[in-house]
């Protein structure tokens, strides 16, 4: 499929906006939006009161945009550079493009790596080998209470999982937050 940019219009800063309404690729991604709206409304009450830390902005988080890679190439790139991002390094037709971040210590490849080293040694470098196929071809699981979305994907005894969030602080970006692995290789 050819990438047609007259049908995905932009703002003056570059960003998705659909004409000045939310731009969405299909009505799958709405459903899965939709699933567990009930949970999150509760939960916000809950955590009313919690002090948190200051984010970066979306500018800072982004960082260069380097183009031209998808898949497991856009993953080889950011771990290459540690920084930056890709716009539409992945694809699925239920949610549409996602974008890879590099991020920080909370978020991204960069988070992934920290804390997926801190459990076991080569368990960062597993899970990049993965990525891209655990995100492309994985199984929708849940929305979780923040409203991101989990994708599971199994190969013989493990399971890949990835979390993608629909957006960061407000800013429509469909991206990568963090996946990690469950069960034992063989």
């Amino acid at each position: 499929m050819e990438w047609d940019e007259t049908k995905h219009p932009r703002d003056d800063r570059g960003r998705f906006n659909g004409n000045g309404t939310e731009y969405r690729q299909n009505e799958s991604y709405d459903k899965i939006v939709a699933q567990g709206n009930e949970r999150q409304r509760g939960n916000e009450n809950a955590a009313a009161g919690v002090v948190e830390e200051k984010s970066p902005s979306i500018d800072e988080l982004l960082g260069e945009e380097f183009k031209g890679y998808k898949g497991q190439r856009a993953v080889d790139k950011l771990m290459q550079e540690k920084r930056g991002h890709v716009k539409g390094a992945f694809h699925r037709d239920d949610i549409g493009d996602i974008d890879l971040l590099w991020g920080n210590d909370s978020l991204g490849l960069q988070h992934i790596v920290k804390q997926r080293d801190g459990e076991k040694e080569g368990h960062a470098q597993e899970i990049m080998e993965h990525l891209s196929v655990a995100i492309e071809k994985g199984e929708f699981k849940q929305k979780n209470d923040r409203g991101n979305f989990i994708f599971a994907y199994k190969e013989d005894s493990v399971q890949y999982r990835t979390v993608i969030a629909p957006e960061y602080h407000k800013n429509k970006i469909t991206y990568v937050l963090t996946a990690f692995r469950r069960g034992k290789r063989r």
